[in-house]
């Protein structure tokens, strides 16, 4: 999960050669694909994702919260849409 998070795909590439289950979450039920969602947006590199699919990762997969790593690309694309169009949204009290 951490180097999911920290974008380290040989890292990545390590655990998935190790047999590492790149469905496997977290105790909120995070998934690599989720923590590799954050580093894309952070970035603008997305092999990590592509890795992970490539590997088995299920986009369907929901956290404790109900939401897969697309309803949270959504939520944030969403959100950056309404500051860059100057909406009102719950972002305001950021």
């Amino acid at each position: 999960m951490e180097a999911c998070w920290r974008g380290d795909i040989a890292e990545v590439e390590r655990l998935i050669r190790e047999g590492a289950d790149v469905n496997a979450g977290n105790s909120n039920g995070t998934t690599p694909l989720m923590y590799a969602k954050t580093h894309a947006f952070s970035t603008g590199e997305t092999r990590l994702i592509r890795l992970l699919l490539a590997s088995g990762a299920d986009p369907s997969r929901r956290d404790k919260a109900g939401k897969t790593a697309a309803d949270y690309t959504r939520e944030r694309c969403r959100l950056v849409l309404q500051l860059l169009r100057n909406e009102p949204s719950q972002a305001d009290s950021v």
